[in-house]
């Protein structure tokens, strides 16, 4: 299964896209579990 067919990322490369260290969006996501997942409706 290709993730950029699917458009999905990995949370380290979500974080390199954000230049933040490569924990960093998995951190967010389970902090604010909601909020990241409503943003790829954006």
């Amino acid at each position: 299964m290709n993730l950029d067919e699917l458009g999905q990322m990995t949370f380290p490369r979500v974080s390199e896209r954000w230049n933040k260290e490569c924990s960093y969006a998995y951190q967010q996501y389970k902090k604010h579990p909601k909020k990241i997942l409503s943003e790829k409706n954006r």
